[in-house]
């Protein structure tokens, strides 16, 4: 097999994607959609770490049809826990990675712990084999990916939701973010590489925040006019529509 190892096979042009290139490319992607948060430098991690399994032989094998039920995103997930320090601003990160083609869910430390020292079973709890186990592949693959560049600085840390009063819905939707970013990019990335213009496509017109406002409060005077549901259900949507309205005012 060839030394460079690839992340998406040939498209229409016959082109091979390289694991370098879509990792830099989904980094790119999910630190811009993060930066107005604040959490551009965790978009970054994200999209730099999120396909790292993609350099173990096993998935190369997937791609040449020689192999299947690989698991590539649990290794990803453990890297970005094993050089964070496994902080609780790194368990999200891993979480996110491991689910980005997934359910949703914090991931065991342990599950991690296990692929990076390549003990017990080598398989996930559906039985997918890990695309990376143990420290001579995960070696072998760190230092491919450290041909990327230094991994970047985690900064800043994990938002303080202990004052908020919906602290843990406050959490799952920080959490969230981040899922969608790193999803989103690398859809972006995936979609490029079959169609180079897809995001020419896919970009629609700059918002026009008055005349979108003037369509709003429109829809929302027609759906009071014609709306048949109980007098008191429709109190409520009034009610959450002018919360809405007047928490526009306030700080992001």
């Amino acid at each position: 097999m060839e030394d460079l190892h690839y992340a998406r096979s040939a498209n229409q042009f016959g082109e091979w994607e390289t694991v370098a290139h879509h990792l830099c490319q989904v980094a790119a992607f999910s630190k811009n959609f993060l930066e107005p948060i604040g959490y551009g430098s965790w978009g970054e991690i994200l999209g730099i770490f999120h396909d790292l399994g993609k350099e173990g032989e096993l998935f190369q094998q997937v791609l040449h049809q020689k192999q299947e039920h690989v698991n590539h995103a649990t290794p990803g997930a453990a890297a970005v826990y094993q050089i964070y320090g496994g902080k609780t601003s790194a368990l999200l990160l891993a979480s996110v990675i491991a689910a980005h083609h997934s359910q949703l869910n914090y991931i065991d430390p342990n599950t991690m712990t296990r692929i990076l020292r390549g003990t017990g079973s080598r398989l996930d709890q559906n039985g997918n084999t890990f695309s990376l186990f143990g420290s001579d592949e995960w070696n072998d693959a760190l230092k491919r990916w450290k041909a990327y560049g230094k991994p970047p600085k985690l900064s800043p840390g994990k938002p303080d939701f202990s004052q908020q009063e919906d602290r843990r819905l406050a959490q799952m939707l920080f959490v969230r973010f981040l899922y969608s970013a790193l999803v989103d990019g690398d859809y972006c990335s995936s979609a490029l590489h079959f169609d180079p213009e897809y995001l020419q496509r896919s970009q629609g017109p700059a918002l026009d925040a008055v005349d979108a406002m003037e369509k709003l409060l429109q829809v929302q005077r027609e759906k009071k006019e014609r709306s048949t549901a109980a007098g008191a259900l429709n109190r409520l949507r009034d009610q959450l529509f002018e919360n809405c309205l007047a928490a526009a005012s306030q700080e992001p």
